[in-house]
């Protein structure tokens, strides 16, 4: 181990901690724990695309709240600090959250996502529009 955390520049403890808790591929042998160059570098590389991921998730929440004018586009509450209900978060039109086109993104309360998510697969009422409609009418 002492080898691996030369090579990825982290402490001994550091790369020990990976091993045993399962996220670095590492065999114990005896009293030591043993890893590869290739596990080492495809363990750093997976950590840096899923913070890459995550920066790209923030910027465009911080994006869906600005254009939103810091309101919920669903029923156009403030966004308010003192009540956690009321706290913006972003709702994917097109229910994949992996697509993170700003056209497809609308910033909500928490109130309003749950009743989204409650109610996005099921049909309109006659003479009422569905809930989902009304989000995407915005993006237009």
């Amino acid at each position: 181990m002492q080898q691996a955390a030369q090579y990825c520049g982290r402490s001994h403890s550091q790369v020990q901690s990976y091993a045993r808790s399962g996220q670095l591929r590492a065999w114990k042998v005896g009293m030591q724990w043993l890893t590869t160059e290739k596990e080492l570098d495809r363990y750093f590389k997976s950590r840096n695309s899923q913070r890459e991921w995550l920066n790209q998730c923030q910027k465009m929440t911080k994006f869906a709240k600005i254009r939103a004018g810091h309101r919920c586009e669903h029923c156009g509450r403030p966004e308010g600090f003192k009540i956690r209900c009321h706290i913006l978060t972003v709702y994917h039109l097109d229910g994949d959250d992996t697509n993170w086109e700003p056209e497809n993104l609308a910033a909500v309360c928490w109130l309003c996502y749950w009743h989204l998510q409650k109610h996005c697969h099921q049909l309109a009422l006659p003479g009422t529009q569905h809930p989902l409609d009304r989000l995407r009418q915005l993006r237009r």
